[in-house]
């Protein structure tokens, strides 16, 4: 699947942002997780571009993805963003992230290429990043900043993850 062309200034799915993350709904507090299952078999998304606030493919999963790569950037001024998922309650399997994240923000700030951040009860299983994932905080206002190849905070499981990207993060930045 090729977003490209598609987020491109009239192309089917264009707005000032790029990719918009599926369940976000204009705030954080009326984000809808996934709850189906999503089997990229094999496939590869490429082109996201995003720019806007919800920096990721999903905003949320409750449910389960596998078998999927996805390509592209993301360079937003963002609190939360990864390649696949921003908040993860679910399960993620075999995939693959080559989606480079750049998140700047003035307070706390979460990057992961995978997810940014993975939850109790939640799983990662055989998935990988080989793109670069920096945060960037703008202020002397420090909280949280976490950047990671697999996942920017965990209280869930990681099997057999792994990372070849450059990590970045400034200071006392966590890193999984």
């Amino acid at each position: 699947i090729d977003l490209g062309s598609a987020l491109a200034p009239g192309g089917d799915l264009y707005n000032a942002n790029g990719w918009l993350a599926i369940g976000y709904n204009s705030t954080f507090s009326d984000i809808v997780p996934f709850t189906g299952v999503l089997d990229g078999n094999g496939c590869t998304i490429f082109g996201m571009s995003c720019t806007g606030p919800a920096a990721a493919l999903f905003a949320s999963n409750e449910g389960t993805i596998k078998n999927l790569t996805i390509t592209g950037s993301i360079e937003a001024n963002a609190r939360a963003g990864a390649g696949i998922i921003m908040y993860n309650y679910g399960t993620i399997e075999n995939c693959h992230n080559a989606v480079s994240v750049l998140l700047t923000n003035s307070s706390s700030i979460v990057a992961g290429g995978i997810v940014a951040r993975n939850y109790n009860g939640a799983t990662i299983r055989n998935c990988s990043n080989s793109a670069a994932i920096t945060v960037n905080n703008t202020s002397n206002v420090r909280g949280v900043l976490a950047a990671g190849g697999i996942a920017a905070t965990n209280l869930g499981t990681i099997d057999r993850g792994w990372n070849t990207g450059n990590i970045s993060a400034p200071g006392s930045a966590h890193f999984i």
